[in-house]
């Protein structure tokens, strides 16, 4: 099989979604618990886990990863023309990478 552009996005994206599915439903869960105490209780501690530095930050990791790697596909299935298609990769790339920087400079300061 030939590593082409569109099968190292698709990898990508299908090795960061569950992942990232999990992290996501564990900050929906958490964060839900730390609104009504009452009603949830599935963590012992919800709020240190809603909070938590690496967690965030591989959320962060991971969201990036697989929007450009869903970008990058849509890019190359649907746009035809080579040129139009590597120059709106390259600007959501930037513009991802941008976002991702100063997520992670957020949390690994703050």
């Amino acid at each position: 099989m030939q590593l082409t552009k569109a099968y190292i996005a698709l990898v990508m994206a299908e090795a960061t979604a569950t992942p990232l599915l999990l992290l996501i439903a564990l900050y929906i869960l958490t964060g839900y618990q730390t609104l009504y105490p009452d009603k949830l209780r599935l963590f012992p501690n919800p709020t240190a886990i809603h909070t938590d530095k690496v967690l965030r930050i591989a959320t962060t990791i991971l969201a990036t990863l697989h929007s450009s790697a869903g970008i990058v596909l849509l890019c190359e299935r649907r746009i035809r023309n080579r040129l139009t298609r590597e120059v709106i990769e390259i600007i959501v790339l930037l513009l991802f990478l941008a976002i991702c920087a100063a997520l992670l400079i957020t949390d690994i300061t703050g």
